[in-house]
């Protein structure tokens, strides 16, 4: 239960910081600096910066928390946040009525190479991030055992 929890965890955080940085508190910093007035208009370099970025630490956290096999749980924090996506997607192309597509525009190969690079730079992100997480975690217990 606590390696659900620690994923679940990692999940939330990637999500709060990607929220954060696109459209949050950093909203106006990151506007001016990527020089972009919303989130729809972001650059491609700047959106697999803001996945890049909140996967790294939504895999340290998930990392740092998980009771054993510390990198795997921080990189499986990508893979779960793309398959919760990929389940919402199909249940409301189940859901929506046939003549009324809600995912009409995004299906073309453009569409699908994007997707595949944001998977393959999450889950780069993650990984470093969970390797990261599994450093500091043995730091701070040697830290704890000298009686510092």
């Amino acid at each position: 239960m606590k390696s659900i929890g620690a994923i679940l965890l990692g999940m939330l955080l990637s999500a709060i910081i990607g929220v954060l940085l696109i459209s949050g508190i950093f909203g106006p910093v990151f506007a001016t600096f990527f020089e972009t007035a919303t989130a729809r208009q972001l650059s491609f370099p700047a959106g697999l910066f803001i996945f890049g970025v909140a996967f790294y630490f939504g895999g340290m956290l998930a990392s740092y928390r998980a009771p054993h096999r510390r990198v795997l749980h921080g990189t499986l924090v990508s893979v779960a946040s793309f398959g919760v996506s990929l389940v919402v997607n199909l249940g409301v192309v189940a859901f929506s009525s046939p003549a009324e597509d809600p995912l009409a525009g995004f299906r073309s190969a453009g569409i699908a190479a994007f997707t595949a690079l944001l998977v393959l730079v999450s889950f780069g992100a993650s990984f470093y991030g969970a390797r990261r997480g599994e450093e500091l975690y043995h730091y701070n217990r040697q830290f704890a055992r000298r009686g510092h």
